[in-house]
Protein backbone atom coordinates (compact mmCIF):
# COMPACT_ATOMS: atom_id res chain seq x y z
CA UNK A 1 0.00 0.00 0.00
CA UNK A 2 1.48 3.48 -1.07
CA UNK A 3 0.96 6.25 1.68
CA UNK A 4 -0.38 9.20 0.10
CA UNK A 5 -1.30 12.40 2.03
CA UNK A 6 -4.50 11.62 3.08
CA UNK A 7 -3.34 8.27 4.67
CA UNK A 8 0.30 10.27 6.23
CA UNK A 9 -2.65 12.72 7.48
CA UNK A 10 -4.90 10.24 9.03
CA UNK A 11 -1.59 8.35 10.69
CA UNK A 12 -0.71 11.73 12.14
CA UNK A 13 -3.85 12.61 13.46
CA UNK A 14 -4.49 8.89 15.44
CA UNK A 15 -0.77 9.92 16.51
CA UNK A 16 -1.88 12.65 18.42
CA UNK A 17 -4.79 11.69 19.74
CA UNK A 18 -2.82 8.44 21.46
CA UNK A 19 -0.10 11.00 22.69
CA UNK A 20 -3.67 12.73 24.63
CA UNK A 21 -5.20 9.43 25.67
CA UNK A 22 -1.59 8.48 26.97
CA UNK A 23 -0.67 11.72 29.18
CA UNK A 24 -4.90 12.43 29.83
CA UNK A 25 -7.08 15.50 29.17
CA UNK A 26 -6.16 18.31 28.03
CA UNK A 27 -6.18 20.65 31.12
CA UNK A 28 -8.31 23.51 31.26
CA UNK A 29 -7.78 26.86 32.27
CA UNK A 30 -9.38 28.30 35.50
CA UNK A 31 -12.64 27.12 36.56
CA UNK A 32 -15.49 29.59 37.08
CA UNK A 33 -19.20 29.79 38.52
CA UNK A 34 -21.69 31.86 39.34
CA UNK A 35 -18.64 34.63 40.08
CA UNK A 36 -16.48 32.24 41.62
CA UNK A 37 -12.77 31.72 40.40
CA UNK A 38 -10.51 29.23 41.42
CA UNK A 39 -7.72 29.95 39.39
CA UNK A 40 -5.16 26.53 37.83
CA UNK A 41 -6.29 23.12 36.49
CA UNK A 42 -5.44 19.15 37.22
CA UNK A 43 -6.04 20.51 41.40
CA UNK A 44 -3.68 18.74 43.96
CA UNK A 45 -3.86 18.28 47.36
CA UNK A 46 -1.35 20.77 49.00
CA UNK A 47 -1.11 23.23 46.44
CA UNK A 48 -2.27 26.81 46.60
CA UNK A 49 -4.47 28.51 44.34
CA UNK A 50 -5.94 31.77 43.77
CA UNK A 51 -9.79 32.31 44.90
CA UNK A 52 -11.32 35.72 42.93
CA UNK A 53 -14.62 36.41 43.44
CA UNK A 54 -17.21 39.51 43.47
CA UNK A 55 -16.22 42.08 45.74
CA UNK A 56 -19.40 41.91 48.31
CA UNK A 57 -17.69 38.36 49.48
CA UNK A 58 -16.57 38.32 52.80
CA UNK A 59 -15.20 34.95 52.97
CA UNK A 60 -14.53 31.89 51.10
CA UNK A 61 -15.76 28.54 52.22
CA UNK A 62 -14.24 24.80 51.55
CA UNK A 63 -17.09 22.60 53.13
CA UNK A 64 -14.87 19.58 52.47
CA UNK A 65 -12.04 20.76 53.67
CA UNK A 66 -13.04 23.80 56.42
CA UNK A 67 -9.22 24.62 56.77
CA UNK A 68 -8.20 24.91 52.92
CA UNK A 69 -9.08 28.95 52.45
CA UNK A 70 -6.62 31.78 53.64
CA UNK A 71 -7.84 34.58 54.66
CA UNK A 72 -9.37 37.25 51.99
CA UNK A 73 -5.78 38.87 50.48
CA UNK A 74 -7.44 41.98 48.69
CA UNK A 75 -9.89 43.88 50.94
CA UNK A 76 -8.92 46.09 53.71
CA UNK A 77 -11.73 46.09 56.57
CA UNK A 78 -12.51 49.52 58.03
CA UNK A 79 -15.07 49.11 60.65
CA UNK A 80 -16.55 45.76 58.83
CA UNK A 81 -16.74 47.24 55.55
CA UNK A 82 -14.75 45.92 53.02
CA UNK A 83 -13.59 47.19 49.95
CA UNK A 84 -12.26 45.15 46.75
CA UNK A 85 -9.08 45.74 45.20
CA UNK A 86 -8.51 47.88 42.08
CA UNK A 87 -10.10 44.56 40.01
CA UNK A 88 -13.42 45.19 42.00
CA UNK A 89 -12.45 41.41 43.20
CA UNK A 90 -11.64 40.19 46.25
CA UNK A 91 -8.96 37.35 46.39
CA UNK A 92 -7.79 34.60 49.01
CA UNK A 93 -5.45 31.59 48.39
CA UNK A 94 -7.06 27.58 48.60
CA UNK A 95 -4.88 25.23 49.73
CA UNK A 96 -6.87 21.77 49.62
CA UNK A 97 -5.68 19.10 51.92
CA UNK A 98 -8.14 16.66 51.59
CA UNK A 99 -8.34 14.87 48.41
CA UNK A 100 -11.98 14.59 46.56
CA UNK A 101 -14.38 16.49 45.16
CA UNK A 102 -14.82 20.08 46.58
CA UNK A 103 -17.25 22.20 46.18
CA UNK A 104 -15.67 26.01 47.08
CA UNK A 105 -18.57 28.90 47.71
CA UNK A 106 -18.26 32.64 48.22
CA UNK A 107 -19.83 34.18 50.81
CA UNK A 108 -21.58 37.48 51.44
CA UNK A 109 -24.22 39.34 54.31
CA UNK A 110 -27.35 40.01 53.76
CA UNK A 111 -28.24 43.91 54.99
CA UNK A 112 -27.15 44.78 58.61
CA UNK A 113 -28.76 40.76 59.82
CA UNK A 114 -26.51 37.74 60.35
CA UNK A 115 -28.40 36.37 57.48
CA UNK A 116 -25.69 34.82 54.98
CA UNK A 117 -25.82 34.33 51.02
CA UNK A 118 -23.37 33.08 48.62
CA UNK A 119 -21.71 32.65 45.19
CA UNK A 120 -20.91 29.34 43.49
CA UNK A 121 -20.27 26.92 44.24
CA UNK A 122 -17.02 25.91 42.09
CA UNK A 123 -17.02 22.18 42.19
CA UNK A 124 -13.39 21.13 41.29
CA UNK A 125 -11.69 17.41 41.90
CA UNK A 126 -8.46 17.47 44.10
CA UNK A 127 -6.03 14.32 43.10
CA UNK A 128 -2.82 13.77 44.89
CA UNK A 129 0.66 15.24 44.43
CA UNK A 130 2.28 13.00 42.71
CA UNK A 131 5.83 14.02 44.41
CA UNK A 132 6.26 16.73 46.99
CA UNK A 133 6.48 20.39 44.87
CA UNK A 134 4.43 19.03 41.99
CA UNK A 135 2.38 22.00 41.89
Amino acid sequence: MAFTARTLGLTTLGAAVAAVAATGTIAAADTTADGVTISGSNYKAGCTYTLSGPSNLVEFTDPADPNSTGRLTSIVPILGISSASATGKVTANWTPTVVGTHSVYGVYMIGSTDAAGHNGPVTVQVGAATTPGSC
